[in-house]
């Protein structure tokens, strides 16, 4: 059985979800949460697009106060000042990709190699902060990868 629960004026009342914006839904088959986007909103259901582990995307459409639907938080959220100073310099040191915003994915991978960490777990580390397969990462791709290095070290 499913309980349902209006959220009250005191936390922003119901949310509003628009088409494009960053989400985080529950995987009961994969039980985590993945990221993904807003791909279309009717009323109150909402049909979002995410990423699975393993890089496998799948949808789903929920009501909007679904608590297996939440807004993405900012990867920036999470990390301190020292960290985001520091991704913003490493970033800032590799080659521009097409756009002054953009890396070229060899420039990434060529930083993330100095790791010392395998192929293999640079490849996972890839798909997780690279959910939304950009061709040419922004910072937010380049951090998510930097702090996962971090962790698998």
């Amino acid at each position: 059985r499913e309980s349902t629960w209006d959220r009250p004026p005191a936390l922003g009342g119901p949310r509003v979800y628009q088409v494009g914006q960053e989400v985080e839904v529950w995987s009961n088959g994969s039980r985590v949460w993945g990221r993904g986007r807003v791909e279309k909103v009717d009323g109150d259901k909402v049909l979002a697009e995410f990423t699975l582990p393993g890089g496998g995307v799948a949808k789903k459409e929920l009501p909007a106060s679904h608590r297996d639907l939440k807004p993405a938080k900012s990867w920036a959220e999470n990390l301190s000042k020292e960290e985001r100073i520091a991704y913003q310099n490493w970033f800032d040191a590799l080659a521009p990709g097409a756009s002054k915003d953009r890396r070229s994915v060899s420039a990434v991978a060529s930083f993330l190699a100095t790791s010392g960490l395998k192929r293999a777990c640079l490849k996972q580390i890839w798909h997780v902060a690279n959910s939304g397969s950009q061709a040419e990462p922004g910072l937010e791709e380049f951090g998510r990868c930097c702090r996962l290095v971090g962790h698998c070290q």
